[in-house]
């Protein structure tokens, strides 16, 4: 889980820092931290990215709460 997130809600774009700490006994010895720039979409926004790029929906399902998944082949 990220130690840091926000969230543009008008670009639906989340901004994430993984950090990744690295401890010999008490001692932290190495530190990185990863700062990703995710773009989210709606099921039917993505629906149409994928297609307009090329890309045929072979088969998709959704589930409850836990959003569409989409089988692509190019």
């Amino acid at each position: 889980m990220p130690d840091r997130c926000l969230r543009d809600p008008n670009t639906l774009v989340l901004y994430l820092e993984l950090i990744y700490r690295k401890y010999d006994g008490e001692e932290l010895v190495n530190k990185a931290i990863l700062r990703i720039a995710m773009r989210c979409y709606y099921p039917g926004e993505f629906e149409k990215l994928m297609t307009n790029h090329g890309f045929q929906i072979a088969d998709q399902f959704g589930n409850y709460g836990k959003g569409q998944n989409w089988f692509c082949s190019s």
